[in-house]
């Protein structure tokens, strides 16, 4: 699905925060702050020891299948890899937070 919807009602946005909720707790990852929108979202957060790109993997392929099954599709309803950027200072981590 390009740039279409990976949440389409509230039971998608449930699974996928549940989703969130798991991963973060296996990888030993702390999320500060989440924004989640139609087409994409936004994770405020500290990786754990196996590092990001396994936490966006298992996050992002654990979804994709849960969203697949529940739509009977197929794909990967996320468009493109995710984007990260690195905030090391205390002030943007907290604008960052107030902005979500």
């Amino acid at each position: 699905m390009d740039r279409g919807p990976i949440v389409t009602d509230r039971e998608d946005g449930t699974t996928f925060l549940a989703h969130v909720g798991a991963v973060a707790l296996a990888t030993g990852t702390t999320l500060y702050a989440w924004a989640l929108l139609p087409n994409h979202t936004h994770l405020l957060l500290r990786s754990g020891a196996p590092g990001l790109p396994r936490f966006m993997r298992r996050l992002l392929t654990g979804y994709a299948l849960t969203y697949n099954r529940r739509h009977t599709r197929g794909g990967h309803p996320f468009h493109n890899r995710y984007k990260s950027i690195v905030v090391e200072e205390d002030p943007y981590v907290r604008e960052l937070q107030r902005q979500s």
